[in-house]
C-alpha cells in the first residue's frame, strides 16, 4: 500500500523550518514574511487551485475549524499546483527584495516538493507552469534594473556621438 501524500502544514513546517536554520538577520525576516503571505494565500485563495472535490472537503473541515483548514486537510500536490498560482503578480509582494526571497522560496520549495513528497508522481506539466511563472515574475523584477542600463547605454552612445 502506498505511502499517504503530507498535508501541506507537514511540508511547510519542514520547509520553512530548514529555511529558517539555515538564515539569520534580515533574510530570516523576509523568510518569515514569505511564510506568512503563502500561507495567507492558500488560506484566502483556494478556490484559485481546488477543483470541486477539493472544495467539499474543505467547506466540511471550515465547518469544524475554519483557522488553517487548507493547509490541515490539502496534501502535497495541490501543494505544488497552489505555488504556480502563487508565483504569480498579485500574490508577490510590492518590496522588490522581499519578492525577490519569494521567488527563491517556490523555486527550493517546487524541488522539495519534486524529488521527497511528489517523487513517484508525474508532475512535468506543474513544473514547467511554475517554470514559466517564475520566469515572467523575475523578467518583470528586474525590468527597472534592465531599462536603466539601456538609458545609461543610450546616454553614453549620445554623448560619444555628441563628441565625433
Amino acid at each position: 500500500m502506498d505511502k499517504p501524500l503530507p498535508t501541506m502544514d507537514d511540508v511547510l513546517l519542514a520547509f520553512f523550518g530548514k529555511e529558517y536554520d539555515d538564515s539569520t538577520g534580515v533574510l530570516r525576516k523576509r523568510i518569515v514574511r514569505v511564510d506568512e503571505l503563502l500561507r495567507t494565500y492558500l488560506e484566502t485563495e483556494p478556490e484559485s487551485f481546488l477543483g470541486p472535490y477539493g472544495r467539499a472537503i474543505l467547506e466540511a473541515e471550515r465547518e469544524f475549524e475554519p483557522s488553517g483548514a487548507v493547509c490541515r486537510v490539502m496534501r502535497a500536490d495541490t501543494l505544488l499546483f497552489a505555488l504556480s498560482r502563487y508565483a504569480e503578480s498579485p500574490h508577490l509582494d510590492s518590496d522588490l527584495l522581499l519578492q525577490r526571497v519569494q521567488l527563491q522560496c517556490i523555486e527550493r520549495l517546487t524541488v522539495r516538493l519534486v524529488r521527497n513528497e511528489l517523487e513517484h508522481y508525474d508532475t512535468a506539466c506543474v513544473q514547467w507552469d511554475i517554470a514559466g511563472a517564475l520566469r515572467r515574475a523575475r523578467w518583470e523584477l528586474n525590468r527597472e534594473r534592465r531599462e536603466k542600463a539601456r538609458a545609461r547605454r543610450a546616454a553614453e552612445r549620445d554623448r560619444t556621438a555628441a563628441d565625433w
